[in-house]
C-alpha cells in the first residue's frame, strides 16, 4: 500500500479545520499520517489538535502558509505527500483515485487533482467546474481547458510537458497536489518568502523539472466565498501583483532554460500586467461611485460635444450631405427615445428587487430588445429614410445595422448603472462616443467621405455592444431563459404601458419643438434652442442620482421597509437640490450674460428663453415616477404620461395663441413641472408619506432661503456694477464655489461617517 503524509497548513480556522480532518479521515485508502501545522492560532487550535490521537501536531509563529507547509513536509516519513487547505475537504475517494493514476504510470513525480468549486457553506456552484471555472487562465470555459491541455488519456488523466501552461497562469491549488516527497525537497518547497501566488511560483518550478499529470476527475470541495481567505476579493489586487511578480522572477528563469517558450512568456506577462492596471483602475473608479455629479458632468461634456460636432461639420459638407447625416442621427436618437424597448430598462430596478425571478424576466427584456431592434432596423431599411446622393441605399443599410447594436447595447448600459456601475460605464461608453467623433472628423476632413462616416457610427456602435456585453456576461442575460411566447408574453404584458409611456413623454418633451418648426422662422426657433444649454447636467445628474437610489428603494418596498424608502427618497432629492437649486437661480439671475458670452447678437433675445428653461430644472427636485418604478406599477406610469401629454399639447396650442412662441415655451415648461409636482405627491400619499414631513426632511428652508436670497441680491447688484457680463458671470461663479465647499464638503463629512 502506498503510503501517504496529509500536511494541513491552518491559522485560527479550528470549525473548518475539524471538518478537513474529517474528510481524512474517511479516505477508502488511508493516510499514514496527518500533520496539522498551527501558524501561531489563538482560537484554540493548537489544545484540540493535541487531544486527536491520529493527529501530529507542530506549532510555528505566523511564518505564512508556505513555510507551514514545508515544515510539515520536513517532518514527514511517507514517500508521497498530500496538501490540504484548512478550509477545503475532500471527497472519500480523493486519495485512492489519485493512487490509482500512479499505478498507470511509473514516471509520475507529481500530479494535480480536480476539484468542485463551492460557495462558503460547501454548496457547489452551478454551471462549468473544476479547472475549467476556478483559474483566471481558462476564462470559465471548459473549451479554453481543451485547448491548452488537448491530449487526455482514457477521459480522465492529461500528462505531458506542463512549461508553456504553467506560463500562461496558475492552475495549481495546494488542496489538489500530490507529489513525491523527494521531488517537493529538490525543487526546494514552496517559497517562504511569498505569503500569496506560492502555489503558482511552485507550479513553474515543478513543471520546469519534470512532465505534470493531472486528474481530471472531481475530488475534493474547494471552498471559496471565505472572508479571511487569502484568496478574497479584498486580496484580488495583492494576487494579480502577485502572479506578476512569479512571471517576472522563477517564470524569466523558465524561459532562460527554454528559449523557445520566450513569446508564450511575453504574452503572459503583458496580459497580467494588463489585468492588474485595469483591476487597480476599476478599483480607483469604483471608489468615486457615489459621486453622481462627476458622471453627470462626464456624460453633460459628450453631450455637448455631440451638439457642437454637427455645427462644425455643417460647414464644411455640402448641404445634400449634411441633410442625410443629420437625418442619420436623428433617426438613431428617435429610435432610443421611441422604441418599445425603452420600457424594459425601465423595470429593471423592480426586476433587481425580485430575486430569481426577476432576473430571468431581464434576461427574457435583453433577448426581446434584440428582436424588437431587429424588427426595426428590418422596417426602417424598407422606409428608406436617406436620400439625397447614390450611397444611400448603403447608407440606410448602415442605419439599421447602427440600430440593431444600438439599442440592445442601451439596455446594458441602464442594466449594468442600476447594478452599482454607472461610473465606468458612463466612462466606456464616454470613451467610445469620443472615440467616434474624432473618426468622424478624419472622416469629412481626411478622406473627404460621407459615406465612411456612417460606417464609422456603425462600427463604433459593435464595439460598444461587444465591451458592455463583456462586462455584463455575470448576469446570464443570453443563457438565463430561453425566449418563446409563454415567457415572453408576461414580460411584455408588464413592460408594454411604460413602454408606451415612454414614447408618450418623448412626445411631449418634443411637441413644442415640432410645432414651433412649422409656426415661426429660422432665426426664432434658433433662439429657442439656444435655452436648451441649461439642461444637460442637471438632467444627466438626476439621471445618475436615482439610478443609485431606485434599486435601494425598490429592494425596501419588497420588504416593505416603509421608513427606509422615505430615507432614500428623501436623500436623493436633497442631494439632486442641492446642485439643482443653486444652479438654477444663477441661471436665471445672469441668463442674459451667459447668452451673449456664448452666442451671437442673433440669440440675444435667448435670455428670457433660457430663463425659462433654467425653471425647469426644477422638476429635477420632484422625481415624478421613482416610486411608481421602484414598484414595478407600469399602468401609473402610462397614465402619468397619457395625461402630461394632452395638458402639454394643450398648453402649448392656448400659449402660442394667446402669446405666441414665447407662449409656447412657457406653457409647455409650466405644464411639466405641475404635472411632475402632482404626480410625485400622489406617489407619497400612495406609501403614505407625509407631504409636508417629506419636504421639511428634504429640503433645509433655512439653507435655501438664505442662499436664494444672497444670489438673487449679488446677481441683481452685479448686473448694474459689473463691467461686463464675463466679470458678472466670474463673480457668479465664486459664489457657487463657495457654496459648493461649504455645503457638499458637510455632505460628504456625513457620508463618510456614516
Amino acid at each position: 500500500m502506498t503510503a501517504v503524509s496529509v500536511v494541513i497548513p491552518t491559522y485560527n480556522r479550528l470549525a473548518l479545520l475539524k471538518e478537513s480532518i474529517a474528510s481524512v479521515r474517511i479516505q477508502s485508502h488511508p493516510a499514514s499520517e496527518i500533520i496539522v501545522v498551527d501558524d501561531g492560532s489563538t482560537d484554540g487550535t493548537l489544545n484540540w489538535c493535541t487531544t486527536q490521537n491520529d493527529i501530529r501536531v507542530l506549532h510555528c509563529n505566523r511564518g505564512g502558509p508556505s513555510a507551514a507547509r514545508n515544515i510539515g513536509v520536513s517532518s514527514s516519513v511517507s514517500d508521497w505527500i498530500a496538501f490540504l487547505d484548512s478550509d477545503d475537504v475532500w471527497l472519500p475517494d480523493h486519495l485512492e483515485t489519485l493512487i490509482h493514476v500512479l499505478q498507470k504510470s511509473s514516471n509520475i513525480r507529481w500530479l494535480i487533482a480536480n476539484s468542485i468549486v463551492t460557495d462558503a457553506q460547501l454548496v457547489p456552484y452551478q454551471g462549468i467546474q473544476g479547472f475549467a471555472f476556478a483559474f483566471p487562465i481558462f476564462k470559465k470555459s471548459v473549451l479554453r481547458f481543451n485547448k491548452i491541455f488537448p491530449k487526455v488519456m482514457g477521459g480522465l488523466v492529461w500528462q505531458g510537458n506542463a512549461k508553456k501552461q504553467a506560463l500562461l497562469g496558475n492552475w495549481l491549488q495546494p488542496s489538489g497536489l500530490f507529489l513525491r516527497r523527494d521531488f517537493f525537497m529538490q525543487v526546494g518547497g514552496f517559497n517562504q518568502r511569498l505569503f500569496r501566488c506560492e502555489d503558482m511560483d511552485l507550479l513553474l518550478r515543478l513543471s520546469l523539472l519534470s512532465h505534470a499529470t493531472l486528474s481530471l476527475r472531481q475530488t475534493y470541495l474547494w471552498r471559496q466565498g471565505q472572508s479571511d481567505s487569502l484568496a478574497a476579493d479584498k486580496n484580488a489586487l495583492l494576487l494579480k501583483k502577485g502572479a506578476l511578480n512569479v512571471l517576472l522572477n522563477p517564470g524569466f528563469e523558465l524561459v532562460k532554460n527554454t528559449p523557445g517558450l520566450f513569446p508564450v512568456w511575453l504574452w503572459s506577462v503583458f496580459q497580467h500586467g494588463f489585468d492588474y492596471v485595469f483591476s487597480v483602475v476599476l478599483r480607483k473608479l469604483k471608489s468615486f461611485e457615489n459621486l453622481a455629479f462627476l458622471q453627470a458632468g462626464i456624460q453633460t461634456g459628450v453631450s455637448l460635444l455631440n451638439i457642437i460636432t454637427p455645427v462644425v461639420l455643417s460647414r464644411h459638407m455640402s448641404q445634400a450631405d449634411f441633410s442625410e447625416y443629420r437625418t442619420f442621427g436623428l433617426y438613431l436618437s428617435a429610435s432610443t427615445s421611441l422604441s418599445l424597448t425603452s420600457g424594459f430598462w425601465s423595470l429593471l430596478p423592480f426586476w433587481n428587487s425580485q430575486g430569481e425571478s426577476g432576473k430571468k424576466d431581464s434576461a427574457i427584456a435583453f433577448k426581446m430588445t434584440i428582436v424588437f431592434s431587429i424588427a426595426s432596423a428590418i422596417l426602417l431599411l424598407f422606409m428608406k429614410p436617406l436620400s439625397g446622393n447614390e450611397s444611400s441605399p448603403l447608407n440606410s443599410l448602415f442605419l439599421s445595422l447602427s440600430i440593431i447594436a444600438l439599442l440592445p447595447s442601451f439596455f446594458l448600459e441602464q442594466r449594468l448603472c442600476f447594478d452599482g456601475k454607472g461610473l465606468i460605464t458612463t466612462i466606456v461608453s464616454s470613451l467610445f462616443e469620443i472615440l467616434k467623433i474624432i473618426a468622424i472628423f478624419v472622416c469629412i476632413f481626411s478622406l473627404k467621405s460621407i459615406a465612411a462616416v456612417f460606417q464609422v457610427i456603425f462600427v463604433f456602435l459593435i464595439l460598444k455592444l461587444a465591451v458592455l456585453f463583456w462586462g455584463s456576461l455575470r448576469l446570464n442575460l443570453i443563457k438565463r431563459e430561453s425566449l418563446h411566447v409563454l415567457s415572453a408574453w408576461p414580460v411584455l404584458k408588464q413592460a408594454f404601458p411604460v413602454c408606451v409611456a415612454s414614447a408618450l413623454l418623448t412626445l411631449a418633451s418634443t411637441f413644442d419643438r415640432f410645432y414651433l418648426s412649422r409656426k415661426i422662422s429660422a432665426e426664432e426657433f434658433a433662439v429657442i434652442a439656444a435655452g436648451f444649454i441649461s439642461l444637460p447636467f442637471i438632467g444627466f445628474f438626476e439621471q445618475s442620482v436615482f439610478q443609485r437610489a431606485i434599486p435601494k428603494i425598490a429592494l425596501s418596498l419588497t420588504e416593505n421597509r416603509f421608513q427606509e424608502v422615505e430615507e432614500r427618497l428623501s436623500n436623493a432629492v436633497r442631494q439632486i437640490s442641492d446642485v439643482v437649486v443653486p444652479l438654477t437661480l444663477t441661471l436665471v439671475v445672469f441668463s442674459n450674460q451667459i447668452v451673449r458670452i456664448i452666442f451671437d447678437e442673433r440669440y440675444f433675445g435667448a435670455g428670457i428663453i433660457l430663463m425659462l428653461f433654467s425653471a425647469l430644472n426644477i422638476c429635477a427636485c420632484f422625481p415624478g415616477d421613482i416610486v411608481s418604478r421602484a414598484r414595478g406599477k407600469s399602468r401609473e406610469i402610462f397614465i402619468f404620461s397619457f395625461i402630461n401629454v394632452f395638458s402639454v399639447i394643450g398648453s402649448v396650442l392656448i400659449g402660442y395663441f394667446y402669446f405666441g412662441s414665447l407662449g409656447v415655451v412657457a406653457g409647455c415648461i409650466l405644464t411639466t413641472i405641475l404635472c411632475r409636482i402632482l404626480f410625485f405627491v400622489y406617489q407619497l400619499k400612495v406609501q403614505d408619506i407625509s407631504v409636508f414631513r417629506f419636504i421639511k426632511r428634504s429640503f433645509s428652508f433655512v439653507k435655501f432661503a438664505t442662499l436664494s436670497f444672497a444670489l438673487v441680491s449679488v446677481g441683481w447688484v452685479l448686473r448694474e456694477i459689473a463691467a461686463g457680463p464675463l466679470i458678472s458671470l466670474a463673480l457668479a461663479f465664486v459664489i457657487l464655489v463657495l457654496y459648493f465647499v461649504f455645503f457638499q464638503l458637510r455632505w460628504w463629512q456625513r457620508k463618510t461617517h456614516s
